[in-house]
């Protein structure tokens, strides 16, 4: 967080307040900047502040945002367009540097092969390691055992021989993973490439510009009012805050106030008051959430848990405000994912694959309103945040040709809100564009393959298909955020080997989809940082000798799990979940929009007394904390029964 003049944390709800104004001769200009000058050109702020069309209704809307910079490559490959076509393609990596272990039987430890780190090299049908006096080859062998024993540690077991490989970063973590899942199968994959870590480290777009410059979310409304004694007949002005917090849509309705009190008097007291009340608003008892909390909160069905109710104080009135407290990272005012999805129906999983693959998204709304174009850009966001997250930094909801800035992230891919239809016409600053005249979603096929001939185009229109009968079925908002979530994670468990299968043949079947989709994610930054994200989430863990996700995706996925392989998960979860917060933990792999405690409660009705009674003690210990009774009230009455009975196998 920036700190404030004093040295200290700042802590303001609202940083600066804008008034911008149209004059018919000078055109846009900024009035005033309250209590200081945001460092951003005042032309731009204008011009931002009031959307090209605002002339043709009475109020609209846009959010925008400051301090945004654009990440810099540290590797030249990063370096000109990335969707550019090229002819120099950078050869896959097929080696690996890493300090190699053997296991011993007259040790029975691990012992280190050389005194320094050696050359792994992932073949078409062996992984081989390479030392100044060591040389093996380890064959393709479905027998094949890989395990991951601790962060960057993997043991490799084929026949009798058994070898550790340490990793100096999760990257090369990954491609090994990958790698392994490959040697696995008894044959090739029908287009066998080594698999390849992302290009070299990038810098993410970060959240500061610098330490005195936090990034900033601003929220603008602007008027337009008829006056009869003035040129043009009318008064366009748009009035700003400028505030850290992405739930600043909650500031409406005291915007709304202030802009029409700012109309009467044209006076700066009006900002002061504004500022003051904003900055009034107490937010002392609002908790500071964890992600798993947030998520946790979000999957339950009561929704004023999720909200920190306040007011804030203005005009002599105290006007309420609902703070969502659950907002991800990504997440910003309230944009709705269903509206964008029935927007642009037809062609909408090129959008999709657009932004996973961090290619260049305009979407241009000419003779629509800001707040539409800004409101469908913001919504999505939230097709691929969660699971991946940074998408926010590289979007523009709305902007003109005043501010190009976003050309900056071209190397990275962005996505844009336009009003105005130069953009569109002008096919060298877009992969995909969104029209919302026609409802169509174009690819430029200049840069991109036609949508339809990618292997996964079936599996994504099956997916388009669900959620367009879910969205007419009226299903909440919240859930319909939640598909695109549990798809968008469930490719990336495909191309990082974390994925379940119901069996060998979904398992041949969805690897084969999904191969090339996941082969390209890995090449992009968003990969990178998520391998990091991902590599820190584990290291958190407070369950730590077990894959607790892993298991219970085994338990929620697999069609033909034996009694003896079900009681060993549960002998599992019952030496290693033992407090109070490993409990916590395992509820966050258990939420309840997908089914809440549903895929270990079958296991209550399991024929083996022995299933039964590790899963009885297993619900005793989720018992013991609150929001384990809550999930076990939320059973169906038949499990709730069963979990009843269970309890005699306990005495």
């Amino acid at each position: 967080m920036a700190a404030a003049p004093g040295g200290l944390p700042d802590r303001r709800l609202v940083h600066h307040i804008l008034v911008s104004e149209f004059d018919i001769d000078k055109g846009s200009g900024l009035a005033h900047q309250y209590p200081t000058p945001t460092g951003a050109s005042e032309s731009l702020l204008a011009e931002l502040m009031l959307p090209d069309g605002v002339h043709n209704r009475e109020e609209d809307w846009t959010i925008f945002f400051l301090n945004q910079t654009a990440p810099e490559a540290s590797h030249d490959s990063a370096k000109g367009s990335k969707s550019m076509p090229s002819d120099n393609k950078t050869p896959a990596v097929t080696s690996l540097d890493a300090f190699v272990y053997e296991f011993t039987e007259a040790t029975q430890g691990w012992s280190q092969l050389g005194t320094d780190t050696m050359k792994v090299y992932l073949e078409r049908n062996a992984l081989r390691i390479a030392g100044p006096d060591f040389s093996k080859s380890l064959p393709r062998d479905v027998e094949l055992q890989h395990q991951s024993m601790e962060p960057l540690f993997h043991c490799v077991i084929v026949g009798e021989a058994a070898f550790g490989f340490r990793f100096a970063d999760q990257v090369a973590e990954l491609t090994f993973e990958t790698h392994c899942e490959e040697l696995r199968k008894e044959t090739p994959s029908e287009v066998f490439e080594p698999p390849s870590p992302a290009p070299a480290p990038v810098v993410v777009p970060s959240t500061e510009k610098s330490s005195d410059k936090p990034f900033l979310y601003v929220l603008n409304v602007i008027r337009n009012k008829r006056v009869e004694n003035v040129r043009r007949g009318a008064v366009v002005k748009a009035l700003a805050i400028c505030t850290p917090y992405r739930w600043l849509h909650v500031f409406k309705p005291v915007l709304l106030l202030a802009v029409d009190r700012y109309f009467k008097t044209s006076d700066v007291s009006v900002l002061a008051e504004l500022y003051d009340a904003i900055n009034a608003m107490d937010v002392s008892g609002m908790p500071d959430l964890t992600q798993a909390q947030k998520l946790m909160l979000r999957s339950g069905g009561d929704k004023e848990k999720q909200i920190f109710t306040t007011s804030i104080p203005y005009m002599k009135i105290n006007i309420p405000v609902r703070i969502p407290m659950t907002t991800l990272d990504d997440e910003v005012a309230d944009g709705s994912v269903s509206k964008l999805v029935t927007t642009f129906a037809p062609g909408f999983m090129t959008l999709y694959n657009a932004l996973l693959l961090e290619k260049r998204v305009i979407f241009v709304g000419y003779n629509r309103s800001a707040s539409e174009v800004v409101n469908l850009v913001l919504a999505a966001c939230q097709l691929i945040c969660p699971p991946i997250s940074g998408l926010i930094k590289r979007c523009f909801p709305y902007t003109n040709l005043s501010n190009m800035t976003f050309l900056e992230f071209r190397n990275y891919g962005y996505l844009v809100g336009v009003t105005n239809p130069i953009f569109r016409d002008n096919t060298e600053w877009w992969d995909v564009l969104c029209n919302l005249e026609t409802g169509k979603v174009i690819h430029n096929p200049k840069f991109l393959p036609p949508p339809e001939t990618e292997r996964h185009a079936a599996s994504d229109a099956e997916f388009l298909a669900d959620v367009l009968a879910k969205i007419e079925g009226h299903v909440a908002e919240e859930s319909i955020r939640q598909l695109f979530t549990d798809y968008t994670q469930r490719i990336m468990d495909l191309a990082l080997n974390d994925a379940e299968f119901p069996d060998e043949i979904a398992k041949k079947k969805e690897l084969e989809i999904n191969h090339a989709r996941g082969e390209q994610w890995k090449k992009t930054a968003f990969f990178q940082q998520y391998a990091q994200e991902r590599h820190e989430r584990r290291s958190r863990r407070t369950i730590t000798a077990i894959d607790t996700e892993r298991h219970i995706q085994k338990l929620r996925v697999r069609k033909a799990l034996s009694a003896q392989e079900i009681y060993s998960i549960f002998k599992d979860f019952n030496t290693c979940i033992t407090t109070d917060v490993q409990i916590l933990e395992l509820l966050t792999y258990l939420p309840e929009n997908q089914g809440g405690l549903y895929p270990i409660a079958v296991s209550l009705v399991h024929p083996s007394e022995n299933v039964r009674r590790a899963t009885a003690e297993l619900f005793h210990r989720i018992s013991r904390i609150e929001a384990g009774r809550e999930l076990i009230n939320n059973l169906n009455d038949f499990l709730r029964t069963a979990y009843e009975r269970s309890k005699a196998l306990l005495r």
